[in-house]
């Protein structure tokens, strides 16, 4: 009766520890803060650049609409939480993407990048080598990794049920981001990855949450450097210039009525300068605007023979 009891106990605790660690739930955090030293200690040149497999690649996406909804995912988060959207920057996409893929084929789960040779892991390079690599000059900079879930919704819930991802999502001191995304043939077949940074000298736009369409000419944009800078003045496109005005962080823009990609420009300048300190801009695709009324059409007759 006491052996049945206790194996009874062991089969119970062995499906308690295989409810607890599910693929779903490997994920790893990690943030970079000068003021404690580790940035220091990662910008350092000599940690392997030159080494087999921390080398830039520019991996291409895979999935161009999953690395997409992350970020969408994320200004949402941050925006409700009453911090500013992060700006898309393409360099921080190509350190975390080239990442992720190379999880995916030397099968391991870690920040620091690793060779499998032979069958085993050996140490190439450490995390914040890789990041300097592609995103040169930051002040700041973290990563969150995660494995194992199949959808942007699940990956982004899942990081921020978690305290050290939800904190590198909602740090004050990142203004950009990138995503990277990769499957295969490894143990957890799905592969996530998010780089954060920020450089004292950017001051990035961002209309409608770093959204890639809108079907409302009207946009809202923030864009930061309060307390640094004093004026402001915008453009769409090649347009001219607004008057400059006194600075501020959020702005409501007309977009031209026009379908296609646009471009909101903005200059920052200090108080009584006479020219731009600095410049940023940012791209979004209108969409769903009628033709006007009287447009001529001219179509070809069809032809066969």
């Amino acid at each position: 009766m006491r052996l049945k009891i206790i194996q009874l106990i062991l089969l119970v605790l062995i499906l308690a520890a295989s409810f607890v660690f599910r693929p779903a739930d490997i994920v790893k955090g990690q943030e970079i803060d000068t003021e404690l030293g580790e940035g220091v200690n990662s910008t350092d040149s000599s940690f392997g650049l030159d080494a087999v497999g921390c080398t830039r690649t520019n991996t291409a996406p895979l999935n161009i609409q999953f690395e997409q909804r992350v970020v969408e995912l994320v200004n949402i988060e941050r925006v409700n939480a009453g911090l500013p959207p992060l700006k898309r920057n393409d360099q921080l996409d190509y350190a975390v993407r080239d990442h992720t893929r190379d999880l995916v084929e030397d099968n391991y789960f870690a920040h620091d990048t690793m060779d499998r040779v032979d069958g085993t892991l050996t140490f190439v390079c450490n995390t914040f080598t890789r990041i300097k690599m592609y995103y040169s000059g930051y002040s700041a900079a973290g990563e969150n990794l995660a494995a194992g879930y199949s959808t942007p919704e699940a990956v982004v819930q899942g990081w921020m049920a978690s305290s050290g991802h939800r904190d590198n999502i909602l740090n004050s001191k990142y203004k950009e981001i990138g995503v990277g995304y990769y499957q295969g043939a490894a143990q957890f077949t799905y592969y996530w990855g998010q780089d954060f940074g920020g450089k004292s000298d950017v001051y990035p736009v961002i209309i409608n949450n770093e959204a890639l369409q809108t079907t409302n000419p009207i946009v809202s944009s923030y864009i930061y450097g309060k307390g640094i800078w004093a004026e402001m003045r915008l453009r769409t496109d090649s347009g001219a210039w607004s008057a400059w005005v006194p600075f501020q962080e959020n702005v409501t823009w007309q977009l031209p009525q026009t379908n296609g990609t646009h471009t909101l420009a903005v200059e920052l300048r200090a108080a009584g300068a006479e020219t731009a300190g600095t410049s940023s801009s940012d791209m979004i695709t209108l969409t769903g605007i009628p033709e006007p009324e009287g447009s001529v059409r001219v179509f070809l007759p069809f032809l066969s023979r």
